[in-house]
């Protein structure tokens, strides 16, 4: 696999992922039937990174809106200090948005070629 040809797609409402097994059976069950059904309710939305030259899914990540709050951390005190050093200073808030990274998958024929790391550079 050339890494230069390497494609990332959103997967869609009615997308099919074709042959993927990263060997952990509930990520290869999310991506082959769970991940669409996430899309169409706006739960998660899922991206391929697909071997440009065969069209294989080599790797896949979901993302999802989430969120930072109070009631995350053990007291006020740490929270304000989260908050401090993260984002800027003025009006506090009890909660700031955040994206989490649900999944994150690469095919076992790609262990150990830097695939993982390239997704996480993406994101």
């Amino acid at each position: 696999m050339n890494k230069g040809t390497i494609q990332l797609r959103r997967l869609g409402e009615n997308d099919v992922v074709g042959q993927f097994d990263c060997g952990d059976e509930d990520l290869n069950d999310f991506i082959h039937t769970d991940a669409s059904l996430y899309f169409k309710v706006r739960l998660a939305t899922s991206y391929l990174l697909e071997d440009g030259e065969t069209g294989n899914v080599i790797g896949y990540f979901s993302l999802a809106h989430d969120r930072i709050s109070l009631t995350d951390f053990p007291s006020n005190s740490a929270y304000n200090r989260f908050r401090k050093q993260f984002f800027a200073q003025g009006k506090m808030f009890k909660s700031y948005p955040a994206l989490k990274i649900c999944r994150l998958a690469t095919d076992k024929k790609c262990h150990g070629e830097g695939i993982g790391a390239m997704i996480i550079n993406m994101i």
